[in-house]
């Protein structure tokens, strides 16, 4: 008896890799057929756009959501087989990431006007759109992917998480989206740490939290369960996915915030039904609350590192570069053409650099312009933001045949009745928010 069960065991599991398998090949299909041909050579791994030339979906050309639909459903039912096949949650994880990436090859291959934005980004937007897609799986997975770690010994949980937790930090300190020397910048729009983890995983993560919370309010206690602690349970884990969102993104606006917590309702009412009272209840709620723990640490910790970064790059190395440029000024009554010339004349010991990122993966340098009179110093800060610094000027600074007829409507004249602009940053002393 035992024997059957365990060749039936084998031959279900088989089965759900072979399912992956094919998933994962129907996957790259689309990626095949409906992405565009580079401009360059073409290798094993580019797309051939072989089903738009081949006219065989007209019908969808230029109706993006439809072909989502269409492309996306096979690779939905492929990703129910994987579920219903095998238990294991890395394989689960895989078939959901291979049905999201096949929905965004189907929309950016079919978006009009037509694959351009793929065509522009070439590998990149490949790159960005498969990571987008492992991004949300691996966090939507997560209380499944917690359940199976918490069954390994603590040691092979460390070996496990820790390059999860490395791969992330650095994905989400080192990418931004104005500076391609740094090698994680697979496209002009950081998509992958920004849009997927900053944004993506974090509403993902407030369903979660709602679940969790929806789990242990519904769990029956040692005298039984509470009709005031459920509804009061209840309430809180519709509320909580728009109130986490809405913590991490201050000015998200209402009806996102609304549309969030339906999507919650939704999955937590599947949570409740699917769950066994009792046991199976808290159990669920444990999983998904290591789930939301283990996905969550490493969010915060790149987070964190991004924000120093963004900081001390500001308000410390390129403030060095300023006061010295300022120094230059009262000198030479004009700014240098290079920044080397700070160095040769005493200003500064060294030209410092951006402070942003893993310096091993990746250096930057200030990018600096001289107009005589005034200038412009730029790096890539984290995340999306290119910051641009602008000295205070006067009308004294120019020549007095100066045409001021088309000054910028933010100068004011100075109290001593001259034209001056203060100094200005195109970016603020924190992050800025998106919405």
């Amino acid at each position: 008896m035992n024997g059957n069960r365990e060749q039936e065991s084998f031959l279900r599991s088989a089965a759900g890799y072979a399912t992956l398998a094919l998933l994962a090949g129907y996957a790259a299909v689309v990626h095949h057929g409906l992405g565009p041909l580079p401009d360059g050579p073409i290798e094993w791994w580019t797309p051939r756009e072989f089903l738009i030339r081949g006219g065989w979906i007209t019908a969808l050309e230029d109706r993006p959501l439809l072909g989502v639909a269409a492309f996306g459903a096979p690779a939905a039912l492929l990703c129910a087989l994987v579920f219903a096949a095998t238990r294991s949650a890395l394989a689960r994880t895989a078939a959901v990431a291979c049905v999201l990436a096949t929905m965004l090859f189907g929309f950016y291959g079919l978006r009009p006007p037509g694959p351009g934005i793929w065509r522009f980004f070439g590998w990149r937007g490949s790159g960005v759109m498969v990571g987008l897609a492992l991004t949300l799986a691996a966090t939507a997975m997560s209380p499944v992917l917690a359940r199976s770690w918490l069954r390994l010994p603590a040691p092979a949980r460390v070996l496990v998480y820790l390059p999860v937790f490395a791969a992330v930090v650095v994905v989400l300190r080192n990418v931004t989206g104005t500076d391609a020397t740094l090698r994680f910048a697979i496209s002009p729009w950081p998509v992958v740490p920004l849009f997927g983890m900053t944004i993506g995983c974090v509403a993902i993560l407030g369903v979660i939290l709602g679940m969790a919370c929806a789990a242990f309010s519904c769990a029956p206690g040692e005298s039984g369960r509470s009709g005031l602690k459920m509804a009061g349970g209840l309430l809180a884990a519709v509320l909580l996915p728009a109130l986490w969102f809405k913590l991490w993104h201050d000015d998200f606006p209402l009806r996102g915030m609304i549309a969030i917590s339906v999507v919650g309702a939704v999955f937590i009412a599947g949570v409740l039904l699917r769950a066994e009272a009792g046991g199976g209840l808290r159990a669920r709620g444990r999983h998904l609350a290591w789930g939301f723990a283990l996905a969550l640490i490493p969010l915060l910790a790149g987070e964190a590192l991004a924000g120093f970064d963004y900081s001390r790059t500001r308000e410390g190395a390129a403030r060095q570069l300023i006061d010295a440029l300022g120094a230059y000024y009262e000198q030479h009554e004009e700014y240098p053409e290079e920044l080397t010339q700070l160095v040769e004349g005493g200003f500064i010991d060294e030209v410092p650099r951006p402070k942003i990122g893993f310096g091993f993966l990746g250096r930057q340098e200030f990018e600096y312009q001289s107009f005589g009179i005034s200038y412009n110093l730029e790096f890539s800060s984290p995340d999306w933001v290119q910051c641009a610094y602008n000295p205070s000027w006067s009308e004294e600074s120019y020549d007095d045949d100066e045409d001021f007829e088309d000054e910028p409507d933010d100068v004011e004249p100075a109290a001593d009745g001259e034209t001056a602009l203060d100094e200005s940053w195109s970016c603020p002393s924190s992050p800025p928010e998106l919405w």
